[in-house]
Protein backbone atom coordinates (compact mmCIF):
# COMPACT_ATOMS: atom_id res chain seq x y z
CA UNK A 1 0.00 0.00 0.00
CA UNK A 2 1.74 3.21 -1.06
CA UNK A 3 1.84 6.21 1.55
CA UNK A 4 1.78 9.72 1.08
CA UNK A 5 5.69 11.29 -0.87
CA UNK A 6 6.50 7.52 -2.04
CA UNK A 7 7.39 8.21 -5.80
CA UNK A 8 6.32 5.51 -8.57
CA UNK A 9 8.58 6.12 -11.57
CA UNK A 10 7.86 9.91 -11.57
CA UNK A 11 4.78 9.96 -10.00
CA UNK A 12 4.55 11.23 -6.38
CA UNK A 13 1.62 10.45 -4.36
CA UNK A 14 0.00 12.89 -2.74
CA UNK A 15 -2.80 11.63 -1.12
CA UNK A 16 -5.63 8.76 -0.90
CA UNK A 17 -8.88 9.29 -3.65
CA UNK A 18 -10.71 6.22 -2.53
CA UNK A 19 -10.22 2.20 -2.08
CA UNK A 20 -12.44 -1.17 -3.04
CA UNK A 21 -11.71 -4.57 -3.94
CA UNK A 22 -8.28 -5.11 -4.35
CA UNK A 23 -7.44 -1.48 -5.19
CA UNK A 24 -6.31 1.99 -4.28
CA UNK A 25 -6.67 5.09 -6.09
CA UNK A 26 -4.71 7.68 -5.21
CA UNK A 27 -4.34 11.98 -6.50
CA UNK A 28 -0.25 11.62 -7.76
CA UNK A 29 1.75 14.49 -9.12
CA UNK A 30 4.20 14.16 -12.42
CA UNK A 31 7.65 15.64 -11.13
CA UNK A 32 8.62 15.74 -14.64
CA UNK A 33 5.51 17.62 -16.15
CA UNK A 34 3.93 19.24 -12.66
CA UNK A 35 0.73 17.75 -13.17
CA UNK A 36 -1.69 15.94 -11.38
CA UNK A 37 -2.61 12.68 -12.38
CA UNK A 38 -5.01 9.46 -10.71
CA UNK A 39 -2.83 6.00 -10.12
CA UNK A 40 -5.01 3.28 -9.37
CA UNK A 41 -2.73 0.21 -7.43
CA UNK A 42 -3.69 -3.11 -8.03
CA UNK A 43 -2.53 -5.99 -5.62
CA UNK A 44 -0.78 -8.81 -7.47
CA UNK A 45 -2.62 -11.72 -5.95
CA UNK A 46 -3.55 -13.90 -8.85
CA UNK A 47 -1.45 -13.40 -12.63
CA UNK A 48 -3.75 -14.85 -14.41
CA UNK A 49 -6.40 -12.09 -13.64
CA UNK A 50 -3.67 -9.15 -14.05
CA UNK A 51 -3.09 -10.58 -16.64
CA UNK A 52 -6.34 -10.43 -18.07
CA UNK A 53 -6.70 -6.60 -16.51
CA UNK A 54 -3.72 -5.37 -18.64
CA UNK A 55 -4.98 -7.30 -21.82
CA UNK A 56 -8.41 -5.07 -21.12
CA UNK A 57 -6.25 -1.95 -20.23
CA UNK A 58 -4.55 -2.26 -23.56
CA UNK A 59 -8.04 -2.26 -24.84
CA UNK A 60 -8.89 1.15 -22.67
CA UNK A 61 -5.55 2.47 -23.89
CA UNK A 62 -6.90 2.84 -27.73
CA UNK A 63 -10.21 4.22 -26.88
CA UNK A 64 -10.94 8.10 -27.26
CA UNK A 65 -13.62 9.64 -25.46
CA UNK A 66 -14.51 12.43 -23.73
CA UNK A 67 -16.58 10.35 -21.27
CA UNK A 68 -13.57 8.23 -20.35
CA UNK A 69 -10.48 9.70 -18.78
CA UNK A 70 -7.00 8.77 -20.47
CA UNK A 71 -4.74 6.11 -19.58
CA UNK A 72 -1.07 7.56 -19.58
CA UNK A 73 1.25 4.97 -18.14
CA UNK A 74 1.75 1.62 -16.36
CA UNK A 75 3.86 0.98 -13.85
CA UNK A 76 4.58 -2.83 -12.68
CA UNK A 77 6.24 -4.54 -9.72
CA UNK A 78 6.59 -7.91 -8.15
CA UNK A 79 3.80 -7.31 -5.62
CA UNK A 80 1.63 -4.37 -7.61
CA UNK A 81 0.18 -3.17 -10.98
CA UNK A 82 -0.06 0.64 -11.12
CA UNK A 83 -1.91 2.77 -13.74
CA UNK A 84 -1.83 6.03 -14.25
CA UNK A 85 -4.90 7.56 -15.39
CA UNK A 86 -6.26 11.07 -16.23
CA UNK A 87 -7.03 13.56 -13.07
CA UNK A 88 -10.77 14.25 -12.67
CA UNK A 89 -10.78 17.39 -10.31
CA UNK A 90 -14.58 16.58 -9.32
CA UNK A 91 -16.77 14.08 -7.29
CA UNK A 92 -18.28 10.55 -7.98
CA UNK A 93 -22.11 11.08 -8.13
CA UNK A 94 -22.11 9.96 -4.51
CA UNK A 95 -20.35 12.44 -3.30
CA UNK A 96 -21.78 14.60 -4.93
CA UNK A 97 -25.25 13.93 -3.83
CA UNK A 98 -24.34 13.83 -0.30
CA UNK A 99 -22.76 17.60 -0.88
CA UNK A 100 -26.28 18.53 -2.68
CA UNK A 101 -28.25 16.77 -0.86
CA UNK A 102 -31.15 17.06 -3.82
CA UNK A 103 -30.74 17.10 -7.59
CA UNK A 104 -32.72 18.21 -9.99
CA UNK A 105 -34.95 15.84 -12.20
CA UNK A 106 -33.31 18.33 -15.00
CA UNK A 107 -29.70 17.56 -13.96
CA UNK A 108 -30.46 13.56 -13.55
CA UNK A 109 -31.51 13.73 -17.14
CA UNK A 110 -28.86 15.55 -18.41
CA UNK A 111 -26.66 12.69 -16.73
CA UNK A 112 -28.03 10.07 -18.08
CA UNK A 113 -28.39 11.51 -21.35
CA UNK A 114 -24.05 11.12 -21.02
CA UNK A 115 -24.00 7.91 -19.33
CA UNK A 116 -26.22 6.95 -22.54
CA UNK A 117 -23.66 8.38 -24.85
CA UNK A 118 -20.51 6.49 -23.15
CA UNK A 119 -22.26 3.46 -23.02
CA UNK A 120 -23.46 3.66 -27.17
CA UNK A 121 -19.82 4.52 -27.49
CA UNK A 122 -18.73 1.02 -25.90
CA UNK A 123 -21.29 -1.54 -26.88
CA UNK A 124 -21.24 -0.39 -30.40
CA UNK A 125 -17.41 -0.94 -31.09
CA UNK A 126 -16.38 -3.67 -33.30
CA UNK A 127 -15.99 -5.55 -30.51
CA UNK A 128 -18.28 -4.28 -28.01
CA UNK A 129 -16.87 -3.66 -24.39
CA UNK A 130 -19.66 -3.99 -21.34
CA UNK A 131 -19.20 -1.83 -18.54
CA UNK A 132 -20.07 -4.28 -15.83
CA UNK A 133 -20.00 -2.07 -12.64
CA UNK A 134 -21.63 1.10 -13.57
CA UNK A 135 -22.54 2.54 -9.95
CA UNK A 136 -22.73 5.91 -8.73
CA UNK A 137 -19.05 5.67 -7.20
CA UNK A 138 -17.84 4.98 -10.41
CA UNK A 139 -19.01 8.24 -12.36
CA UNK A 140 -17.70 11.76 -11.58
CA UNK A 141 -18.95 14.75 -12.38
CA UNK A 142 -16.04 17.46 -12.80
CA UNK A 143 -16.24 21.01 -10.91
CA UNK A 144 -16.93 22.18 -14.76
CA UNK A 145 -19.66 19.79 -15.10
CA UNK A 146 -18.66 17.24 -17.29
CA UNK A 147 -19.40 13.47 -16.69
CA UNK A 148 -16.70 10.52 -16.94
CA UNK A 149 -17.57 7.53 -16.54
CA UNK A 150 -14.51 5.62 -14.48
CA UNK A 151 -12.90 2.26 -12.81
CA UNK A 152 -14.04 -0.37 -15.18
CA UNK A 153 -11.93 -3.84 -15.65
CA UNK A 154 -10.97 -4.96 -12.24
CA UNK A 155 -11.31 -8.59 -12.12
CA UNK A 156 -12.10 -11.59 -9.04
CA UNK A 157 -11.97 -15.03 -10.01
CA UNK A 158 -15.88 -15.98 -9.88
CA UNK A 159 -17.38 -13.33 -11.77
CA UNK A 160 -14.86 -11.99 -14.19
CA UNK A 161 -15.18 -8.63 -12.63
CA UNK A 162 -16.00 -7.29 -9.11
CA UNK A 163 -19.62 -6.16 -9.19
CA UNK A 164 -21.91 -4.62 -6.30
CA UNK A 165 -24.79 -6.43 -6.21
CA UNK A 166 -27.00 -3.42 -5.19
CA UNK A 167 -26.18 -2.21 -8.53
CA UNK A 168 -26.46 -5.21 -10.40
CA UNK A 169 -29.38 -7.55 -12.21
CA UNK A 170 -30.27 -11.47 -11.14
CA UNK A 171 -28.43 -12.80 -14.49
CA UNK A 172 -25.25 -11.36 -13.13
CA UNK A 173 -25.61 -12.09 -9.32
CA UNK A 174 -26.69 -15.77 -10.09
CA UNK A 175 -24.88 -16.70 -13.33
CA UNK A 176 -22.22 -13.94 -13.81
CA UNK A 177 -23.98 -13.29 -17.29
CA UNK A 178 -23.40 -9.62 -18.67
CA UNK A 179 -24.48 -7.93 -21.91
CA UNK A 180 -25.60 -4.42 -22.85
CA UNK A 181 -28.77 -5.18 -20.84
CA UNK A 182 -27.30 -5.41 -17.61
CA UNK A 183 -25.54 -2.19 -17.94
CA UNK A 184 -28.86 -0.89 -18.67
CA UNK A 185 -30.40 -2.31 -15.13
CA UNK A 186 -26.98 -0.57 -13.82
CA UNK A 187 -28.54 2.77 -15.24
CA UNK A 188 -31.84 2.94 -13.89
CA UNK A 189 -30.18 2.03 -10.00
CA UNK A 190 -27.51 4.58 -10.42
CA UNK A 191 -30.29 7.64 -11.84
CA UNK A 192 -32.78 6.08 -8.75
CA UNK A 193 -30.35 6.86 -6.33
CA UNK A 194 -30.06 10.11 -7.48
CA UNK A 195 -33.41 11.02 -7.65
CA UNK A 196 -35.87 11.63 -4.63
CA UNK A 197 -39.04 10.23 -4.40
CA UNK A 198 -40.31 13.51 -6.09
CA UNK A 199 -40.11 12.05 -9.66
CA UNK A 200 -41.85 12.22 -12.36
CA UNK A 201 -43.96 9.42 -13.86
CA UNK A 202 -42.37 9.25 -17.67
CA UNK A 203 -39.52 9.15 -15.72
CA UNK A 204 -40.40 6.38 -13.38
CA UNK A 205 -41.12 4.26 -16.05
CA UNK A 206 -38.34 4.60 -17.71
CA UNK A 207 -36.30 3.44 -14.54
CA UNK A 208 -38.65 0.60 -14.20
CA UNK A 209 -38.34 -0.40 -17.52
CA UNK A 210 -34.42 -0.18 -17.17
CA UNK A 211 -34.80 -2.19 -14.12
CA UNK A 212 -37.13 -5.11 -15.10
CA UNK A 213 -35.96 -8.19 -13.75
CA UNK A 214 -36.34 -9.59 -17.33
CA UNK A 215 -33.58 -9.04 -19.74
CA UNK A 216 -35.76 -9.00 -22.64
CA UNK A 217 -38.24 -6.30 -21.51
CA UNK A 218 -35.55 -3.97 -20.44
CA UNK A 219 -34.40 -1.32 -22.94
CA UNK A 220 -32.15 -3.95 -25.55
CA UNK A 221 -29.54 -0.61 -26.22
CA UNK A 222 -27.92 2.29 -24.63
CA UNK A 223 -29.25 3.92 -27.56
CA UNK A 224 -32.90 2.83 -27.28
CA UNK A 225 -32.45 4.25 -24.13
CA UNK A 226 -31.07 7.32 -25.24
CA UNK A 227 -34.14 8.07 -27.02
CA UNK A 228 -36.88 7.62 -24.57
CA UNK A 229 -34.49 10.03 -22.28
CA UNK A 230 -34.94 12.70 -25.07
CA UNK A 231 -38.66 11.99 -25.42
CA UNK A 232 -39.06 13.16 -21.76
CA UNK A 233 -37.30 15.99 -21.79
CA UNK A 234 -38.89 16.85 -24.80
CA UNK A 235 -42.47 16.56 -23.19
CA UNK A 236 -41.16 18.53 -20.44
CA UNK A 237 -39.82 21.57 -22.63
CA UNK A 238 -43.40 21.16 -24.31
CA UNK A 239 -45.38 21.66 -21.16
CA UNK A 240 -43.40 25.10 -20.03
CA UNK A 241 -44.91 26.34 -23.37
CA UNK A 242 -48.18 25.58 -21.95
CA UNK A 243 -47.22 27.48 -18.55
CA UNK A 244 -46.54 30.42 -20.30
CA UNK A 245 -50.03 31.07 -21.59
CA UNK A 246 -50.95 31.43 -17.84
CA UNK A 247 -48.96 34.12 -16.97
CA UNK A 248 -50.90 36.43 -17.27
CA UNK A 249 -53.69 35.48 -15.12
CA UNK A 250 -50.92 34.66 -12.12
CA UNK A 251 -49.61 37.90 -12.06
CA UNK A 252 -53.07 39.07 -11.73
CA UNK A 253 -53.43 36.85 -8.82
CA UNK A 254 -50.20 37.78 -7.41
CA UNK A 255 -51.35 41.54 -7.54
CA UNK A 256 -54.02 40.94 -5.76
CA UNK A 257 -52.41 38.79 -2.40
CA UNK A 258 -49.92 41.83 -2.69
CA UNK A 259 -52.73 44.75 -2.17
CA UNK A 260 -54.16 42.25 0.70
CA UNK A 261 -50.59 41.47 1.91
CA UNK A 262 -49.85 44.76 2.58
CA UNK A 263 -52.77 45.97 4.19
CA UNK A 264 -52.05 43.61 7.29
CA UNK A 265 -48.33 43.81 6.94
CA UNK A 266 -47.37 46.65 9.46
CA UNK A 267 -49.52 44.58 11.81
CA UNK A 268 -47.97 41.65 11.61
CA UNK A 269 -44.15 42.69 11.65
CA UNK A 270 -45.12 44.66 14.58
CA UNK A 271 -46.48 40.71 16.35
CA UNK A 272 -43.16 39.02 15.08
CA UNK A 273 -40.27 41.12 16.49
CA UNK A 274 -42.26 41.04 19.72
CA UNK A 275 -42.57 37.01 19.42
CA UNK A 276 -38.70 36.59 17.87
CA UNK A 277 -36.98 38.79 21.02
CA UNK A 278 -39.02 36.44 23.36
CA UNK A 279 -37.95 33.51 21.75
CA UNK A 280 -33.98 34.42 21.58
CA UNK A 281 -34.43 36.09 25.12
CA UNK A 282 -35.73 32.32 26.31
CA UNK A 283 -32.86 30.58 25.15
CA UNK A 284 -30.43 32.57 25.26
CA UNK A 285 -28.31 30.36 27.33
CA UNK A 286 -28.51 27.31 25.88
CA UNK A 287 -27.29 25.89 23.09
CA UNK A 288 -28.46 22.35 21.33
CA UNK A 289 -29.89 21.18 18.59
CA UNK A 290 -33.29 22.11 19.65
CA UNK A 291 -32.39 25.50 20.21
CA UNK A 292 -30.59 26.24 17.35
CA UNK A 293 -34.02 25.15 15.68
CA UNK A 294 -35.85 27.72 17.68
CA UNK A 295 -33.34 30.02 17.12
CA UNK A 296 -33.49 29.34 12.83
CA UNK A 297 -37.38 30.14 13.79
CA UNK A 298 -37.11 33.28 15.37
CA UNK A 299 -34.61 34.68 12.62
CA UNK A 300 -37.16 33.20 10.39
CA UNK A 301 -40.01 35.28 12.43
CA UNK A 302 -38.43 38.55 12.26
CA UNK A 303 -34.70 38.93 10.67
CA UNK A 304 -31.94 41.21 11.63
CA UNK A 305 -28.34 41.73 11.46
CA UNK A 306 -27.94 41.25 15.91
CA UNK A 307 -30.41 37.95 15.64
CA UNK A 308 -28.67 36.28 12.92
CA UNK A 309 -25.09 36.97 14.03
CA UNK A 310 -26.43 35.79 17.43
CA UNK A 311 -27.74 32.55 15.62
CA UNK A 312 -23.95 32.19 14.08
CA UNK A 313 -22.60 32.33 17.49
CA UNK A 314 -24.56 29.74 19.06
CA UNK A 315 -23.67 27.31 15.87
CA UNK A 316 -20.13 27.77 16.49
CA UNK A 317 -20.05 27.20 20.22
CA UNK A 318 -20.22 23.03 20.01
CA UNK A 319 -17.24 23.94 17.08
CA UNK A 320 -18.76 22.36 14.69
CA UNK A 321 -21.46 23.21 11.48
CA UNK A 322 -23.86 19.99 11.20
CA UNK A 323 -25.80 19.39 7.48
CA UNK A 324 -28.84 20.03 9.46
CA UNK A 325 -28.17 23.45 10.85
CA UNK A 326 -26.79 23.77 7.34
CA UNK A 327 -30.03 23.59 6.13
CA UNK A 328 -31.45 26.27 8.71
CA UNK A 329 -29.27 28.83 7.88
CA UNK A 330 -29.43 28.34 4.07
CA UNK A 331 -33.38 28.65 4.60
CA UNK A 332 -33.16 31.80 6.45
CA UNK A 333 -30.60 32.81 3.55
CA UNK A 334 -33.11 32.08 1.05
CA UNK A 335 -35.70 33.44 2.58
CA UNK A 336 -34.21 36.55 3.58
CA UNK A 337 -32.20 37.12 0.55
CA UNK A 338 -33.32 40.71 -0.56
CA UNK A 339 -32.40 41.64 2.86
CA UNK A 340 -29.29 40.22 3.45
CA UNK A 341 -27.59 42.77 0.22
CA UNK A 342 -28.50 45.14 2.92
CA UNK A 343 -25.84 43.54 5.37
CA UNK A 344 -23.14 41.86 3.40
CA UNK A 345 -20.92 41.39 6.44
CA UNK A 346 -23.35 38.58 7.02
CA UNK A 347 -22.86 37.11 4.12
CA UNK A 348 -18.61 36.94 5.04
CA UNK A 349 -19.96 35.65 8.47
CA UNK A 350 -21.41 32.94 6.97
CA UNK A 351 -18.64 31.79 4.86
CA UNK A 352 -16.29 32.12 7.82
CA UNK A 353 -18.87 29.75 9.45
CA UNK A 354 -18.27 27.15 6.25
CA UNK A 355 -14.76 27.52 5.60
CA UNK A 356 -13.64 26.95 10.00
CA UNK A 357 -16.80 24.95 11.05
CA UNK A 358 -19.00 22.54 8.47
CA UNK A 359 -18.49 19.18 8.83
CA UNK A 360 -18.75 16.15 6.22
CA UNK A 361 -18.21 12.75 7.28
CA UNK A 362 -19.44 11.57 4.01
CA UNK A 363 -16.62 13.49 2.12
CA UNK A 364 -12.52 12.19 1.79
CA UNK A 365 -11.78 15.88 1.35
CA UNK A 366 -13.57 18.06 3.87
CA UNK A 367 -11.68 21.11 2.87
CA UNK A 368 -12.59 21.05 -0.69
CA UNK A 369 -16.56 20.59 0.53
CA UNK A 370 -16.00 24.02 2.94
CA UNK A 371 -14.43 25.80 -0.02
CA UNK A 372 -17.50 25.03 -2.19
CA UNK A 373 -19.90 25.65 0.53
CA UNK A 374 -18.02 28.59 1.54
CA UNK A 375 -16.79 30.50 -1.75
CA UNK A 376 -19.87 31.90 -3.32
CA UNK A 377 -20.54 33.53 0.60
CA UNK A 378 -17.05 34.95 0.54
CA UNK A 379 -17.32 36.16 -3.78
CA UNK A 380 -20.84 38.30 -3.06
CA UNK A 381 -19.05 39.66 0.07
CA UNK A 382 -16.40 40.87 -1.56
CA UNK A 383 -18.58 42.16 -4.30
CA UNK A 384 -20.72 43.99 -1.79
CA UNK A 385 -17.36 45.64 -0.37
CA UNK A 386 -15.96 43.79 2.05
CA UNK A 387 -12.19 43.87 2.15
CA UNK A 388 -12.05 40.70 4.59
CA UNK A 389 -13.54 38.70 2.13
CA UNK A 390 -10.83 39.00 -0.65
CA UNK A 391 -8.00 36.67 0.98
CA UNK A 392 -10.82 33.75 1.51
CA UNK A 393 -12.27 34.18 -2.20
CA UNK A 394 -9.06 33.72 -3.66
CA UNK A 395 -7.93 30.78 -1.51
CA UNK A 396 -11.15 29.05 -2.02
CA UNK A 397 -11.23 29.87 -5.65
CA UNK A 398 -7.55 28.22 -5.85
CA UNK A 399 -8.58 25.53 -3.85
CA UNK A 400 -11.37 24.50 -6.77
CA UNK A 401 -9.76 25.53 -9.31
CA UNK A 402 -5.55 24.73 -9.24
CA UNK A 403 -5.93 21.19 -10.66
CA UNK A 404 -7.90 22.13 -13.80
CA UNK A 405 -5.56 24.85 -14.12
CA UNK A 406 -2.70 22.68 -13.82
CA UNK A 407 -3.52 20.85 -16.14
CA UNK A 408 -4.31 23.42 -18.86
CA UNK A 409 -1.05 24.82 -17.85
CA UNK A 410 -2.85 27.80 -16.33
CA UNK A 411 -1.74 27.67 -12.63
CA UNK A 412 1.26 29.96 -13.15
CA UNK A 413 1.15 33.31 -10.53
CA UNK A 414 -0.97 31.32 -8.37
CA UNK A 415 0.87 30.20 -5.85
CA UNK A 416 2.45 33.19 -4.68
CA UNK A 417 -0.79 34.90 -4.28
CA UNK A 418 -2.15 31.75 -2.49
CA UNK A 419 1.17 32.57 -0.21
CA UNK A 420 0.39 36.02 0.51
CA UNK A 421 -3.47 34.93 1.41
CA UNK A 422 -2.41 32.32 3.38
CA UNK A 423 -0.21 35.10 5.83
CA UNK A 424 -3.12 37.47 5.12
CA UNK A 425 -6.02 35.02 7.05
CA UNK A 426 -3.22 33.73 9.83
CA UNK A 427 -2.75 37.51 10.91
CA UNK A 428 -6.12 38.22 10.60
CA UNK A 429 -6.84 35.03 13.04
CA UNK A 430 -4.85 36.28 15.64
CA UNK A 431 -7.32 37.07 17.83
CA UNK A 432 -10.28 34.45 16.75
CA UNK A 433 -11.25 31.31 18.62
CA UNK A 434 -8.48 28.41 19.22
CA UNK A 435 -10.16 26.16 16.73
CA UNK A 436 -10.24 29.19 13.77
CA UNK A 437 -6.49 29.70 14.28
CA UNK A 438 -5.75 25.91 14.58
CA UNK A 439 -7.67 25.17 11.25
CA UNK A 440 -5.69 27.79 9.31
CA UNK A 441 -2.96 26.27 10.58
CA UNK A 442 -3.17 22.59 9.55
CA UNK A 443 -4.42 23.97 6.18
CA UNK A 444 -1.28 26.11 5.73
CA UNK A 445 1.10 23.17 6.59
CA UNK A 446 -0.84 21.15 4.12
CA UNK A 447 -1.07 24.20 0.82
CA UNK A 448 2.87 23.88 1.98
CA UNK A 449 3.92 20.25 1.81
CA UNK A 450 1.53 20.13 -1.78
CA UNK A 451 2.81 23.10 -2.99
CA UNK A 452 6.40 24.36 -1.53
CA UNK A 453 8.54 23.64 -4.77
CA UNK A 454 5.77 26.00 -6.56
CA UNK A 455 5.88 28.35 -4.02
CA UNK A 456 9.87 28.19 -4.12
CA UNK A 457 9.70 28.64 -8.38
CA UNK A 458 7.29 31.51 -8.20
CA UNK A 459 9.73 33.76 -6.07
CA UNK A 460 9.01 32.72 -2.27
CA UNK A 461 12.07 32.22 -0.12
CA UNK A 462 12.60 28.72 1.22
CA UNK A 463 13.33 30.65 4.65
CA UNK A 464 9.92 32.60 4.80
CA UNK A 465 8.49 29.16 4.72
CA UNK A 466 10.63 27.97 7.23
CA UNK A 467 9.87 30.76 9.34
CA UNK A 468 6.24 30.29 8.52
CA UNK A 469 6.21 26.66 9.65
CA UNK A 470 8.28 27.51 13.04
CA UNK A 471 5.31 30.47 14.21
CA UNK A 472 3.15 27.97 13.55
CA UNK A 473 4.52 25.06 15.67
CA UNK A 474 5.28 27.98 18.46
CA UNK A 475 1.69 29.03 18.50
CA UNK A 476 0.27 25.62 18.56
CA UNK A 477 2.12 25.07 21.12
CA UNK A 478 0.69 28.29 23.46
CA UNK A 479 -2.71 27.04 22.79
CA UNK A 480 -3.95 25.88 25.60
CA UNK A 481 -6.34 22.21 25.11
CA UNK A 482 -10.21 23.77 25.19
CA UNK A 483 -11.76 20.81 23.68
CA UNK A 484 -11.69 17.49 21.67
CA UNK A 485 -11.99 18.77 18.33
CA UNK A 486 -8.95 21.68 18.86
CA UNK A 487 -7.29 18.22 20.89
CA UNK A 488 -7.27 16.41 17.24
CA UNK A 489 -6.60 19.59 15.34
CA UNK A 490 -3.11 19.99 17.62
CA UNK A 491 -2.44 16.45 17.05
CA UNK A 492 -2.89 16.41 13.25
CA UNK A 493 -0.69 19.75 12.70
CA UNK A 494 2.10 18.20 15.14
CA UNK A 495 3.08 15.47 12.95
CA UNK A 496 2.65 17.73 9.98
CA UNK A 497 5.50 19.79 10.81
CA UNK A 498 8.59 17.72 10.35
CA UNK A 499 6.93 16.23 7.18
CA UNK A 500 6.49 19.56 6.20
CA UNK A 501 10.29 21.13 7.04
CA UNK A 502 11.47 17.99 5.27
CA UNK A 503 9.12 18.55 1.98
CA UNK A 504 10.65 22.47 2.23
CA UNK A 505 14.21 21.26 2.37
CA UNK A 506 14.11 19.15 -0.71
CA UNK A 507 12.11 22.00 -2.94
CA UNK A 508 15.42 22.70 -4.41
CA UNK A 509 15.75 18.91 -5.48
CA UNK A 510 12.29 18.33 -6.57
CA UNK A 511 12.33 21.68 -8.73
CA UNK A 512 15.78 20.77 -10.58
CA UNK A 513 13.78 17.17 -11.31
CA UNK A 514 10.70 19.50 -12.61
CA UNK A 515 12.63 21.52 -15.02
Amino acid sequence: MAEIGDIFGRYRVMCMLGHGGMSRVYKVRDLTLGVCRAMKEVDIVDEALIDAMLSEIDLMRKIHHPLFPDIIDIIRDDKRLCIIMEYIDGWTLKEYKNIKKTITEKEVLHIALKICEGLTYLHSRSNPIIYRDLKPSNVMISRDGYIKLIDFGERDSKYGVYITKDYSPKEVIRYACFDERSDIFSLGRTLEYLLDKKTSKDLKRFLGKCMNTNPDKRYQSAKDAKKALEKIIHKKEGLKSVKKKNTVLLIRIIILSAIVFMTVLSSVIFYRKKLSSNILKNISYYSSDSTIEQLSAAVNLYFSEDNYLFLLDEIKKDGSFSKKESELVESILERHSYRIKKYPYLLYETGILYFYYYDDDSSNDLLIVRAVMSHDKFFDACNLGIEDAKAYEEITTFLLSVNSMIIEGKDKGMYRRLFGNLNRIITASTHEEDIVRLTVYDMTLDMLYAYSADFYREGIDINDMRILVMNIGEDVMSIENTGKKSDELKLHIDEKIPKTEKEIEHIKDIVTKIN
